[in-house]
């Protein structure tokens, strides 16, 4: 009797840890980003308490507090998608080279390919391009509340 398998079948285990680490690499990914919100709050609350002497003259000038609020997420927004924009350049240069020079080698010799391999998917780029969107706009949006409850004002 002959049992006949795929590579799929013969490779099961190596398949397995190939999934665990595309989610482990995400969630440290994630955890970096995370750490990087803080940045990102620090730099815009930062900004807005170096620019308040300026509040007063936009007010003058007919600028409300939701205006202003709207000026300073918008600036946090394009520290936050620039700085994912330049990540996700980065890494996909990064997949792209290990993909076709191999760089970073397995020194096993057990497995099926020499160098560690990279499958580059439109749909993991999105994905993490849309979770990077969302804690940049989740970021922005507490940093510009805090400043507000620091400063007394209420949320409108």
């Amino acid at each position: 009797a002959f049992e006949v398998r795929t590579r799929d079948e013969l490779n099961a285990s190596f398949y397995t840890i190939m999934q665990y680490e595309k989610w482990g690499i995400f969630l440290i990914s994630l955890l970096v980003l995370v750490i990087a919100s803080f940045s990102i709050v620090g730099t815009v609350v930062m900004l807005v308490l170096d620019k308040r002497p300026e509040f007063v003259a936009l007010g003058a000038m007919g600028a409300d507090t939701r205006f202003v609020r709207r000026i300073f997420f918008f600036e946090g927004g394009l520290i936050g998608v620039l700085g994912a924009g330049a990540g996700v350049v980065l890494g996909v240069g990064l997949c792209l080279v290990q993909h076709y020079f191999g760089v970073i080698e397995i020194p096993a010799d057990s497995f099926l390919v020499k160098s560690y391999p990279v499958l580059l998917r439109g749909g993991d780029v999105a994905a993490f391009a849309v979770v990077m969107g969302a804690m940049t706009a989740v970021t922005v949006r507490r940093a510009v509340r805090a400043d507000d409850m620091a400063a007394g004002r209420t949320a409108q």
